[in-house]
């Protein structure tokens, strides 16, 4: 009789463990379906990303997600465990924006190393721009492999010209000794657009603080991608323009409330877009000079962010020419303007020929 008690009362304590092991299960289902993990302080929003390329949505997804982790660092999380694919524009951006809160704002974000990337090469990503140590607060050894990343400030002519000489000693020459590249004229083609775009940064983006800059080597395909903090496109042209020469610029546009001056920029003939100062530099801005390099290499591409607004030069493969893409996005005080081009190995090597 005493043995039979004894097998109820443990039946009915595995039926009532089941049970609630069930009900815990099944509740741990719906809240990961619904990204939200719970704890013993209330409920935490788990973001997962799995694919960011540089476009209209994903830069305001980066924007209002690193907004919502620097109010809440304890309760919302991104995890990039899964992340596949990560453009190296875009790859800038976040880094700019997660300085901008930790520094200026003085956020500890104290990530959990899980959930840092699982793809060595978008791991090495992390680590090179400074993303791992920001989010985990704990420092790691990178690999060099396929990035190469460079931060610097330009503060006076001396450290300006050696920003210019490590750009084409270490940015350039990486670039072109991981394409097993020796041909001169590539190495002076890509230097002499570096040194314009720079120019550009110097005279016309109005910033002191740090200026991004990364190349990247990938399945034959040369990346770069410099981002400065400062007033963009749009605020430098109001700023060297009169009140006249800027409603004539709308009129002739037909663009009174919606301008990209980015596209302006490229796509309009006004002398005055195309006057900078400089020795050396007479020629016209670095933009156009790069805009041509794109157009003449097949299957090369552009984009541009610059505060609000949007451009991208992209070569289409059914018409076999480049299209122009403009749109607005969302805009942020950590960002200025981001140049972001690619350019097809072998592409490139034909033109030059």
């Amino acid at each position: 009789m005493y043995f039979m008690r004894k097998k109820y009362h443990l039946n009915k304590y595995r039926y009532y463990c089941n049970n609630i092991r069930t009900k815990y299960q099944s509740k741990r289902r719906k809240d990961k379906g619904n990204n939200k993990k719970y704890f013993s302080g209330g409920i935490s929003t788990n973001i997962k990303y799995n694919s960011l390329e540089l476009n209209k949505d994903n830069i305001g997804k980066i924007i209002q997600d690193t907004i919502r982790l620097s109010e809440n660092p304890k309760r919302f999380q991104i995890n990039f465990r899964k992340l596949k694919k990560f453009d190296l524009g875009l790859c800038l951006l976040l880094v700019s924006l997660l300085e901008y809160f930790s520094f200026s704002k003085n956020i500890s974000f104290g990530f959990n190393k899980q959930l840092m990337p699982k793809d060595k090469n978008i791991r090495n990503m992390f680590i090179q721009t400074g993303i791992f140590e920001l989010l985990c607060s704990k420092k790691s050894t990178s690999k060099q492999g396929c990035l190469r990343i460079l931060k610097f400030s330009i503060n006076d002519e001396y450290e300006f010209k050696q920003i210019l000489i490590k750009i084409s000693n270490e940015l350039v020459d990486f670039s072109l000794k991981q394409s097993n590249i020796c041909d001169k004229r590539v190495k002076n083609n890509l230097t002499r657009i570096f040194s314009e775009l720079m120019v550009n940064v110097k005279q016309h983006a109005y910033t002191d603080k740090t200026i991004y800059l990364a190349g990247e080597v990938k399945d034959g395909v040369i990346k770069f991608a410099i981002l400065d903090k400062g007033i963009g496109f749009a605020n430098s042209i109001c700023k060297r323009s009169g009140i006249f020469e800027m409603v004539m610029d709308s009129v002739k546009e037909r663009t009174f409330f919606s301008k990209n001056y980015v596209k302006i920029i490229f796509e309009s003939d006004y002398q005055r877009l195309r006057d900078y100062s400089g020795i050396n530099f007479k020629r016209g801005n670095g933009t156009k000079r790069l805009e041509e390099s794109i157009r003449k290499c097949k299957g090369a591409r552009m984009q541009i962010v610059s505060k609000q607004d949007f451009y991208e030069l992209k070569f289409n493969k059914t018409k076999l020419e480049y299209n122009s893409y403009e749109a607005r996005v969302e805009q942020h005080e950590a960002i200025g303007t981001l140049v972001s081009f690619e350019l097809p190995i072998r592409e490139f090597l034909k033109d030059l020929k």
